[in-house]
Order: C-alpha cells, then structure tokens, then sequence
C-alpha cells in the first residue's frame, strides 16, 4: 500500500522504521468484540457467512507489547503482522465465544449484517487472511494471549488476570519513565488505554502477509 511504501522509504535517510500489519484487535472497551457481544450473549451469535474464513485476530495487552518493544530495541525494525500465532477459523472463533460466555452460537451471520453494524472494520471478518506473525516469533517475541480461549476468557473478565501494567521485563531497552520513585509512570499504566483506538481501525488497508 501507499503509506506503507511511502513510511519504509525513510530508510533512506537512515531512519528506523517499524510497520505493523495489524489484524484485529480483541480488548475491553470497543472494537468488533463489542459489537458482536449483545447478540451472543443472547445466544443468537454464530459464525459469519460460511465460518471458513480465517480471522487474525490479537489481544490488545500483545499488540502494546509489540509497540512497546518497537520504540524500545534499536534491532526492531522492518514489517510485522501484528496478529496473534493462531488463527482460527471463524466458526472456530464463534465457538469460542459462546463457550466463553456460555451461549450456544450455533446462529450463522449474515454478511451485511456484520457491514452494517462493523462497516470499514468488517472486511477482514468477512474475507478473512491465515495471517501469521513468523517475523515477530523468530525475534523471540511472548505472546501473552497466544490462544483464543485465554485471550476471551481474559477481556471478558473471568480469568482473574489484570493487564493493564505493560511488563517491563519483557522490553529491550529503557522504558521512557515519566514518574519518579516507586509509583507506576504514566508509560507503563496508561498505554494500553491509548491504544485502544486501535480496536477501531484494526485491520489497516494493507492486507497481511502470511508470512509476516
């Protein structure tokens, strides 16, 4: 894509630069998520279309992580798929889901349902990429919510787990503290809220690399 070409071409002046090819993102507070959660909470969720298609999904906490190392180790650089290492397809996903809330989801959605209720985002439902993250797992990276069971279980609040302090020992390098003493700085706790919007705009026009 344009802004894509357009970003990598500071290189050329000796510029580090990170693009991440971001799926979609899972997380409290918005994103598709949200608004698929009322109908299968009413147990009338299910998967989208034929539920073949493969959705490349990623938790939020990890997609922090991601960028935190990014700003952080001077060796990150080059373009990611931010997407987390299993892709399920979506009748996999809604299975999930509903297991998770407790809710059968056995409903097929209709197609234009899911445009008109995610509009732009639900493209990447819809279509859908087996989108791995191979450069990010060969520099090591820890997924925290590798699985989709985890990851649901942890944004709908029943695996007792916090994640709202990004994990300092998992970044290279040093962490632009703002606070001094031992209290939390504003880095570290109030990242993950700022990224939130990200769960708006997940899925980027840049269509993932299976093998980024």
């Amino acid at each position: 894509e344009d802004w894509e070409s357009a970003a990598l071409c500071a290189r050329d002046r000796d510029v580090r630069v990170v693009v991440f090819r971001i799926g979609i993102v899972l997380g409290p507070g918005g994103g598709p998520l949200e608004q698929m959660l009322p109908l299968f909470k009413m147990g009338l969720g299910g998967p989208i279309g034929s539920g073949h298609q493969f959705v490349p999904w990623v938790h939020l906490h990890d997609v922090v992580e991601m960028y935190v190392q990014a700003l952080t180790d001077p060796t990150f650089e080059g373009v990611f798929n931010a997407t987390a290492p299993h892709p399920l397809e979506h009748r996999e996903f809604a299975r999930a889901l509903g297991a998770a809330l407790g809710r059968p989801a056995l409903l097929p959605l209709p197609v234009w349902a899911m445009r008109i209720g995610l509009g732009g985002g639900a493209s990447a439902a819809v279509s859908g990429q087996r989108a791995l993250p191979a450069r990010l797992l060969s520099r090591g990276f820890s997924f925290r919510f590798p699985e989709l069971d985890h990851a649901l279980q942890n944004i709908l609040g029943t695996d007792g787990i916090n994640i709202d302090m990004v994990d300092p020992s998992k970044v290279r390098g040093p962490i632009p503290h703002t606070s001094s003493g031992d209290d939390p700085c504003i880095f570290c706790t109030r990242l993950p809220g700022l990224m939130r919007p990200l769960m708006r705009f997940s899925h980027s026009s840049a269509r993932l690399k299976t093998w980024g």
